[in-house]
């Protein structure tokens, strides 16, 4: 059975952006059924001095618009789909060292998570307009980070993974000995976290760069508790080898997504975004003594390779891939590049009409009232 996340979006709401051209992904959806819907363009940097405080980075909200973060201000999409963006806030008077690293939306809604890309410091804001402000200054390092719950932030570091309690301030390290540095990180439904091999130090020796491994659930919630950290090296299940391991995620139906170049150029792996099936994915998750490993040799029914675009040819320039839960859009946008692809999987023209309809006799049940 393929495995699934959750959408929480309101059957209503859903029907009603479904009307409107907004479809959220199929239930057979396949990560070859994926096509380019529309583009837009990211407000322009800050900065605009072209090194790497320059970028402008992004999360979805679950009410399915986007909270953007561009140097130290905050902007909230107008409305979903809109691609283009208001102020409400700056999360801090002073730009963090080598810019805004990450971005994260805790599941609630409520704050935000903004990483310093090294700088020793999250920052978690409030969402809620007009003034959101930085309610918490945070001693972490990060690369990555992704909310566990509403309190709880992994985050991605040198090389391995702490969790940040953004209630107390404490910092636990749940993940050590990567072989290499710091990679992205992301959780699936049940609660297992990934993680990766971002640059690897010694090519003989230990995991390669682009290597994701899969921690249970319950192992991280032990380590947490017990404060011994999980060695990457000789724990876990290495589940894909692509990329730089950067920017991960899933989708709604269990796709793995991956995107980071190889910058530094130690495995040549680079110049596209990638795409993993999600039912080979969970095989090699639950084999992996007898499924190959996932890599981009693997075949197009497993993989899907988004070519970076001109002039970005020299992949130099990471790719970021960021899946909307309420829309069911996947967005590949491209470090310190302003256009976003939005890419969706359509709807059967039979099931636009349903959502047309409901919403139609849901506007008469309201206007009958």
């Amino acid at each position: 059975m393929r495995r699934r996340t959750l959408l929480n979006a309101a059957p209503v709401f859903t029907a009603l952006l479904m009307a409107l051209g907004y479809s959220p992904a199929r239930a057979d959806g396949n990560i070859q059924d994926y096509t380019l819907d529309r583009t837009f363009d990211l407000p322009a940097s800050w900065n605009g001095t072209g090194d790497f405080d320059d970028a402008v980075i992004f999360d979805d909200l679950p009410d399915g618009r986007l909270l953007l973060v561009n140097g130290p201000s905050i902007s909230v999409e107008d409305s979903v789909g809109a691609g283009t963006f208001t102020a409400i806030g700056d999360y801090t008077t002073t730009a963090p060292f080598f810019g805004p690293g990450f971005v994260a939306v805790s599941p609630d809604g409520t704050r935000a998570a903004i990483g310093s890309n090294a700088g020793g410091s999250v920052f978690i804001a409030d969402t809620t307009a007009p003034t959101p402000g930085t309610t918490q200054n945070l001693a972490a390092s990060d690369f990555a980070g992704v909310w566990l719950d509403n309190t709880n932030l992994a985050l991605s570091n040198f090389n391995g993974v702490d969790v940040l309690n953004t209630s107390t301030g404490t910092v636990t390290n749940i993940i050590s000995n990567i072989g290499g540095s710091s990679a992205g990180i992301t959780i699936d439904a049940a609660g297992n976290l990934y993680t990766g091999n971002g640059s690897d130090f010694d090519p003989l020796v230990g995991s390669n760069t682009g290597s994701v491994k899969a921690f249970e659930a319950v192992a991280v919630q032990t380590a947490i508790t017990s404060g011994t950290a999980i060695d990457f090296e000789a724990s876990g299940v290495e589940v894909a080898d692509l990329l730089s391991a950067n920017t991960l995620g899933f989708d709604a139906f269990g796709n793995f997504f991956v995107g980071g170049g190889d910058t530094f150029g130690s495995s040549g792996d680079l110049g596209y975004a990638g795409l993993i099936d999600g039912d080979a994915f969970a095989d090699r998750l639950a084999d992996p003594v007898n499924v190959a490993l996932i890599n981009q040799n693997s075949s197009a029914s497993i993989l899907r390779q988004f070519d970076t675009p001109q002039p970005f040819i020299d992949a130099q320039q990471p790719p970021i891939w960021v899946y909307n839960d309420f829309t069911g859009e996947l967005l590949l946008s491209y470090f310190e590049q302003s256009t976003v692809q939005v890419y969706v999987i359509p709807e059967p023209a039979a099931a636009g009409l349903l959502a047309l309809g409901l919403v139609l006799v849901v506007t008469r049940r309201h206007a009958g009232r």
